[in-house]
């Protein structure tokens, strides 16, 4: 029986990126249980460094939930077909079980709830902006943070990883060369990072993000 956390996360990672569940970040329990209060923390049984799995989504999960959604609709949550999707997909990843495991939902209310862009900070996932916002280095800020997954093992070791800052500061004079940038640049002062994460792209200073998310 497979047992190293790489085999689980690599397993896992191969039942959820058909369906949809393209991000998938490990982390150890313990870094995040240590960054935020006592009504957050997720369960490790027993082991701080247990395993944790950060699970969200791109846009690749809307054509394989569209055809979920009329293959199968009464067998999703009409209220919340998205959500009823999600746990479809997860929940059976995690059968047979090998090891034992708890999952936490973005809309879990308290006291289940998850702080869960924090966690995709720590879990070196998604950057945090000062704005709230999770911007991932390739996709930006267009991802969903939709699960956590706990399984008793242990996982990485050391310390948490820092995720790069897509939100790097933008040349103004760069962005004025961009068309119709000025407008945007007369109040860049007053601008949230979500705005000049806007501004990088259009100056060119994030070519991983791709012309197809500026829009």
């Amino acid at each position: 029986m497979r047992s190293s956390w790489q085999s689980v996360v690599e397993d896992l990672r191969a039942r959820w990126i058909p369906a949809g569940l393209d991000l998938a970040q490990p982390f150890q329990v313990a870094w995040y249980n240590c960054a935020v209060a006592d009504a957050c923390r997720l369960p490790d049984f027993g082991r701080s460094s247990a395993l944790g799995i950060r699970v969200g989504k791109t846009r690749a999960i809307w054509p394989r939930f569209l055809d979920a959604w009329r293959e199968n609709r009464p067998g999703l949550d009409e209220r919340h077909p998205l959500e009823s999707y999600v746990e479809a997909t997860v929940l059976p990843a995690l059968e047979p079980p090998s090891h034992r495991s708890e999952v936490r939902w973005a809309q879990d209310p308290p006291p289940r709830r998850v702080a869960m862009q924090r966690l995709a900070h720590i879990s070196g996932l998604a950057y945090l902006s000062q704005s709230h916002l999770s911007v991932h280095a390739t996709y930006g800020p267009r991802i969903a943070l939709r699960v956590a997954v706990e399984i008793d093992i242990e996982g990485p070791s050391g310390p948490p990883p820092e995720p790069p800052n897509p939100l790097s500061p933008v040349p103004i004079a760069r962005a004025a060369e961009v068309p119709g940038g000025d407008r945007h640049v007369r109040s860049d002062t007053a601008r949230s990072h979500r705005d000049r994460a806007a501004l990088a792209v259009l100056a060119g200073q994030h070519p991983p993000l791709g012309p197809d998310l500026v829009r």
